[in-house]
């Protein structure tokens, strides 16, 4: 990478970590692209040049986002070799912990823009969501070499299962109807009820 190329991600990477933090604090409707520029130290018009609007900031977080929870979510495939719904947790897990950072309020107000406003910030939502059903199709499979869990079962499907049931407590949770500690209690519940019924057959 370049002089410029390093310059240029320098500028992207605080542009986004002020937006960041001025979501976290004032909410995403609240936050103006001046106030970004300002915190940034850069002009407006370079905000509107690198990311187009205070939309394009969102997306292009959530995109940086995601990439850390698949970052973190590889060390945890690269490195659990115990049950396979313990497996399981500790990368649910291991996302979760990236989750918390952000404010329960900006939360909440993102998943409402994301229903608001399917067409743009929703289908990127989704777009990211099926990264995340990725990794855990990857994880699936190597519990699936590994004898852990029955071959025949469909990762895909499987994959699919799991992430809605991770994004239910993740939707109970920002409406305050569950709390942290009971996302665990209730993810060790259901994945343990799944990874039961996936149990390879004993050969007699």
């Amino acid at each position: 990478m370049g002089i410029r190329e390093k310059k240029k991600a320098r500028t992207e990477a605080t542009i986004l970590k002020n937006a960041r933090d001025l979501f976290n604090k004032k909410g995403f409707a609240e936050t103006t692209i001046d106030e970004i520029a300002h915190h940034s130290v850069v002009g407006v018009g370079t905000v509107y040049n690198y990311f187009g609007s205070k939309r394009g900031i969102l997306v292009k977080w959530m995109e940086k986002e995601t990439d850390r929870l698949i970052e973190k979510g590889t060390k945890v495939i690269e490195s659990v070799d115990s049950s396979p719904e313990t497996e399981m947790v500790a990368l649910i897990k291991a996302w979760l912990t990236i989750m918390y950072e952000i404010k329960h309020d900006l939360m909440k107000e993102l998943m409402i823009a994301a229903f608001r406003e399917f067409d743009t910030i929703g289908r990127e939502a989704m777009e990211l969501d099926y990264r995340n059903i990725a990794q855990l199709v990857e994880l699936l499979d190597l519990q699936k070499s590994r004898g852990k869990i029955d071959p025949d079962i469909q990762s895909d499907q499987a994959a699919f299962l799991i992430y809605s049931i991770v994004a239910m407590d993740i939707m109970l949770y920002i409406s305050g109807l569950l709390e942290r500690d009971q996302i665990d209690a209730t993810l060790n519940m259901h994945l343990s009820l799944l990874y039961r019924s996936w149990k390879p057959e004993v050969s007699k």
